[in-house]
C-alpha cells in the first residue's frame, strides 16, 4: 500500500513538473471554429462544479479559455487536471487534430469510455488520463496515434479489455503506463516492435501468459514494472541487455538468468512475490556493479548461499533477501559494500553460521533485520563501530547466544534494537544507559539474569522497553520514572522479580501498556498511579505476593480498555468509583479469594463493557439490577462465589450481545427469568450448582438459537421440560440433572437437536417412556437418564445412535429387553 502510494505521488510530481507551463492560456483568436466542441463537453459535464471555468463560452477571442491553447488556427493543448469534472469524453475532440497534449488526471467523476475516434489526433504526443472514472476499454484505433511519446491512463479502476497489439506502431511511444485497472488478455509479444519505449508499467491488473521473449529486442527499456499481476507468469528472459529498472511481484518461474550479471547499467531489480521462482543467487551477478537497489524477498523456492562475489556491488545500498529458502552462512566480504544503507535478510530459517565482526565497516548501514533464522554465534562487539544504525533486529533467533555487548553503548543514532526470542545469557549492561537516542529495546531470554539496571533511566527517549520471559531477578527500579517518554513496559513472566510497585512510576505519564505479570513482586497497587491517565492496557495479575486494596483513586483511569489483577492476593471491595472508567472493555478480577465487598451497581455506566469477570472470590450480595445497562457485555463470568445472593435480574433481558454467562456455585435463589429469552447471542449459559435456584425451566427461553451449552443441574427447579426448547437447535450439551423436583415427561419434539452431544437428565422425577424419535439424535454420544422414573421399553429405533457410547438408564422402571438393533 505505502509502495503504491509513494510510486502514484512521484509520478503527480513528475506530470506537475513537465507540465508546469500547460494552464499557461491563450487567447482563441484563429481558434473559435473548433469552439462548439469544448462548449458540448462543458455543458455536459457539470461546468457548475468545475473548479476553474475561466473565459469558457466567451464570445471574444481575445479572451483565453482556462486551460486551452490556441497557436492562432487550431488548438494545441487542452490541460483540465484536478478541475472537479464528470461527463464523459467527447468524440467530436478527434476532429482537433492539431491537438499535441491532452491532459484531464485527477478528475475522478469523469467517466465514459476512451473515444476511438480519437485516433485521428496524429500529432499528440503526450496524453494523460488517469484516477478518473473512465471505464470500457483501450481503443485499438489509437494505434494511429503515431507522434505519441508519453502515454499514461493508470488508476482507472473501471477500465477493462485487454492491451491492443495493435498499439506497436506507436514507434516514438517513450512512456507507457497503464496499471491499476482491470486489464486482462496477455502481453502483446508485438510491442517488441517498441524501440523507443523507456518506462512501461503494467501492474496491479489481470493480464495473464507468460512475458513474451521478443521483449528483448525493447533495446531503450530502463524501467519494466509488472509487479501484482497474480495471473502473469512464465520464465524471465536471458536475452536483455539493457535494463536498469525491471520490477517483477507476479507468478514467475524458471531461475534467475546468470546472463543477467551482462547488466551493467542495471540500477533497480525488484523479484519479489513469485512462489515458483526457483535456483540460486547468481554469483555472476557481482557484475551488476551500478546496482543500488536488489530486492528478491518471498520467493520461498530461491535457494542456495549468498554470494560472497556480490561484495562488488559497492553501489549497493538496499538489499533484500527474506522469505527464501536461501542457507550458508553471511558473507564476510559483504563488509566492501560500503554503500549498504538498508540490508533486510530476516525469514530465511536455513540461513545459519554467524554474525560477521568485519561488517563493522558497513558505516552507512541504518537497518539490518537478522530474524526468524538459524543464525548461531554471538553478538559481534565489533559492531558499535556502526555508527549509522538506527534500526537493528535480531530477534526469533533460538540459536544466538552470548551476551549483550558492553560495547553496543556507543551507538550513537540507535533507535530500534530487538533482541528477543533468542539464547542471550548474562546481564542487562549499566552501560546502555548512554544509547541517548534508543526509543524502542526488546528483550527476551530464559538466560538473561542479574537486575533491571537503574541506570537506564537515563533513556528519556526509550518509549518501549520489553524485557519478559527471563530470569532477571531484584526490585523495579524507582528511578525508572524519569523515562517520561515511556509508553510501552512490559515486564512480564519474569519470575524472580521481586520489591514492590514504585509509586514514583506515576511521572510516567505517557504510559499506555503496562505488563508486570507472573512475578514474584509484592505489596500494594500505589493509589499514586492515578496519574497514568493515558494508561490503556494495564496487566498485573498472576502476581501471588501482590495485596493491598484496588485503588478507588484509579478511577482517573478514564481510558484504560484492559485491567487484569487477577491470581493475586488482592483483599477489600470493589471501587464504586471505578465505573468512571467508561472506556473499560475487559475486565479481569478473579481468583482473588480475599476480594470482598458487594458488585458495584454504578459500574452500570461501563457501557463498553465486554468481558468482566469476578470469580473465585468472597464477593457477596446481589446482582446489580443497574448492570443491565451494560449492553455491550459479551462474557460475564461470576461463578463460584459462595457468599453472592439474591436472584437473577429480569432486567439483564437488555444484556442482548451476552454469549457467555456463567452464575454457578453461589448462594442466589429465586426463578429462572422468562425475560432472558431476549439473550438471542448466548452460546454458554451455566447456573448449576446454586442449590436456592427454584421456579421452573422457561419454555420462552426456546429463542435462544445459538445456545451450545446449558447447564442447570443441582439446583431446586421444578415442573417439565419445555418441549419448546425442541428450537434450540445449535445445543450441544445440556445437563439438567440432580434436580429432584424436576418432573413430566421427555418431550419427544427434542428430537430435532440434531447436534446434541451430551444429555444429561438423572437424579430428577421424570417419568413417562423413552421417546421413539429421539433416533434422529444422530451426534449423540453421552446419554445419562438414571435415577428416574421412566418406564416403558427401549426403543428399536435407537439403533440408529451410531455415534452413542454410553448409554446411563438404571435405576428407572423399564421393562423387556436389550434390542437386537
Amino acid at each position: 500500500m505505502a509502495r503504491h502510494f509513494f510510486l502514484l505521488l512521484r509520478i503527480l510530481l513528475i506530470a506537475s513538473f513537465v507540465l508546469d507551463t500547460s494552464h499557461a492560456t491563450t487567447p482563441m483568436c484563429g481558434c473559435m471554429g473548433q469552439a462548439s466542441a469544448l462548449m458540448d463537453f462543458y455543458h455536459s459535464s457539470n461546468p457548475e462544479s468545475w473548479t476553474h471555468s475561466d473565459g469558457w463560452g466567451s464570445t471574444n477571442c481575445n479572451i483565453p479559455w482556462y486551460g486551452v491553447t490556441c497557436d492562432g488556427a487550431s488548438i494545441t493543448s487542452i490541460d483540465l487536471r484536478t478541475n472537479n469534472m464528470s461527463g464523459t469524453l467527447p468524440s467530436s475532440w478527434g476532429n482537433m487534430t492539431s491537438m499535441v497534449t491532452l491532459v484531464l488526471y485527477s478528475n475522478p467523476w469523469l467517466g465514459g469510455s476512451l473515444p476511438s475516434e480519437w485516433s485521428s489526433m496524429s500529432k499528440l504526443s503526450l496524453l494523460y488520463i488517469f484516477v478518473t472514472n473512465i471505464s470500457g476499454t483501450l481503443p485499438s484505433t489509437w494505434s494511429n496515434m503515431t507522434s505519441m511519446v508519453d502515454l499514461e491512463l493508470y488508476s482507472n479502476p473501471m477500465l477493462s479489455g485487454t492491451l491492443p497489439p495493435e498499439w506497436s506502431s506507436m514507434s516514438k511511444l517513450t512512456n507507457l503506463l497503464v496499471f491499476g485497472m482491470s486489464l486482462s488478455g496477455t502481453l502483446p509479444s508485438s510491442w517488441s516492435s517498441m524501440s523507443r519505449i523507456t518506462y512501461l508499467w503494467i501492474f496491479g491488473t489481470n493480464v495473464s501468459g507468460t512475458l513474451p521473449s521478443s521483449w528483448s529486442r525493447m533495446t531503450s527499456m530502463v524501467d519494466l514494472r509488472l509487479y501484482s499481476n497474480p495471473m502473469l507468469g512464465g520464465s524471465l528472459p536471458s536475452e536483455w541487455s539493457s535494463m536498469s529498472k525491471v520490477s517483477f511481484g507476479t507468478n514467475v518461474s524458471g531461475t534467475l538468468p546468470s546472463s543477467w550479471g551482462n547488466l551493467t547499467s542495471m540500477v533497480d531489480l525488484e523479484l519479489f512475490g513469485n512462489p515458483m521462482l526457483g535456483g540460486v543467487l547468481p554469483s555472476s551477478w557481482s557484475s551488476m556493479t551500478s546496482m543500488v537497489t536488489l530486492v528478491l524477498y518471498d520467493n520461498p523456492m530461491l535457494s542456495g548461499t549468498l554470494p560472497s562475489e556480490w561484495s562488488s556491488m559497492s553501489k549497493l545500498s538496499t538489499l533484500y533477501i527474506f522469505g527464501t529458502n536461501v542457507s550458508g552462512t553471511l558473507p564476510a566480504s559483504w563488509s566492501n559494500m560500503k554503500s549498504m544503507v538498508n540490508l533486510e535478510l530476516h525469514n530465511n530459517p536455513w540461513l545459519g553460521g554467524s554474525l560477521p565482526s568485519e561488517w563493522s565497516s558497513m558505516s552507512k548501514l541504518s537497518l539490518l533485520y537478522i530474524f526468524v533464522t538459524n543464525i548461531s554465534g554471538t553478538l559481534p562487539s565489533a559492531w558499535s563501530n556502526m555508527a549509522s544504525m538506527v534500526d537493528l533486529q535480531l530477534f526469533s533467533n533460538p540459536m544466538l547466544s552470548g551476551t549483550l555487548p558492553i560495547q553496543w553503548c556507543s551507538l550513537p543514532k540507535i533507535v530500534r534494537l530487538l533482541l528477543y526470542g533468542t539464547n542471550l545469557s548474562g546481564t542487562l549492561p549499566p552501560a546502555w544507559s548512554s544509547m541517548s537516542t534508543i526509543a524502542n529495546l526488546q528483550l527476551s531470554s530464559h538466560l538473561l539474569a542479574g537486575t533491571l539496571p537503574s541506570d537506564w533511566s537515563l533513556l528519556s527517549k526509550l518509549s518501549t522497553l520489553y524485557i519478559y520471559g527471563t530470569n532477571v531477578s531484584g526490585t523495579l527500579p524507582s528511578a525508572w520514572s524519569n523515562m517520561t517518554s515511556m509508553e510501552y513496559l512490559l515486564l512480564h513472566l519474569n519470575p524472580m522479580l521481586n520489591g514492590t510497585l514504585p509509586p514514583e512510576w506515576s511521572r510516567m505519564s505517557t504510559l499506555i501498556g503496562l505488563y508486570i505479570y507472573g512475578t514474584n513482586v509484592s505489596g500494594t497497587l500505589p493509589p499514586a498511579w492515578n496519574s497514568m491517565t493515558s494508561m490503556m492496557d494495564l496487566q498485573l495479575n498472576s502476581n501471588p505476593m501482590l495485596s493491598g486494596i484496588l485503588p478507588p483513586e484509579w478511577s482517573s483511569m478514564t481510558i484504560v480498555f484492559r485491567l487484569y489483577i487477577f491470581g493475586t492476593n488482592i483483599s477489600g471491595p470493589l471501587p464504586s468509583s471505578w465505573s468512571n472508567m467508561a472506556s473499560v472493555v475487559y475486565l479481569l478480577l478473579h481468583l482473588n479469594p480475599m476480594l470482598s465487598g458487594t458488585l458495584p451497581p454504578e459500574w452500570s455506566s461501563m457501557s463498553k463493557l465486554s468481558q468482566l469477570y469476578i470469580f473465585a472470590t468472597n464477593i457477596s450480595g446481589t446482582l446489580p439490577s443497574a448492570w443491565s445497562n451494560m449492553t455491550s457485555m459479551v462474557d460475564l463470568e461470576l461463578h463460584d462465589n459462595p457468599m453472592l445472593n439474591g436472584s437473577f435480574p429480569p432486567e439483564w433481558s437488555s444484556m442482548s450481545n451476552v454469549a457467555y454467562l456463567n452464575i454457578f456455585g453461589t448462594n442466589v435463589s429465586g426463578t429462572l427469568p422468562s425475560t432472558w429469552s431476549s439473550m438471542t447471542s448466548m452460546v454458554r449459559l451455566r447456573l448449576n450448582s446454586n442449590p436456592m435456584l427454584c421456579g421452573t425451566l422457561p419454555p420462552e427461553w426456546s429463542s435462544m438459537s445459538q445456545l451450545s451449552m446449558l447447564y442447570i443441574f443441582a439446583a431446586n427447579i421444578s415442573g417439565v421440560l419445555p418441549s419448546a426448547w425442541s428450537n434450540m437447535t445449535s445445543m450441544v450439551y445440556l445437563q439438567l440433572h440432580s434436580n429432584p423436583m424436576l418432573s413430566g415427561t421427555l418431550p419427544s419434539e427434542w428430537s430435532s437437536m440434531s447436534q446434541l452431544n451430551g444429555l444429561y437428565i438423572f437424579g430428577t422425577n421424570v417419568s413417562g417412556t423413552l421417546p421413539c424419535s429421539w433416533n434422529t439424535m444422530t451426534s449423540l454420544q453421552l446419554l445419562a437418564l438414571s435415577s428416574n422414573s421412566i418406564g416403558g421399553t427401549l426403543p428399536p429405533s435407537w439403533g440408529n445412535m451410531t455415534s452413542l457410547q454410553q448409554l446411563q438408564i438404571s435405576g428407572n422402571r423399564l421393562v423387556g429387553s436389550v434390542p437386537a438393533s
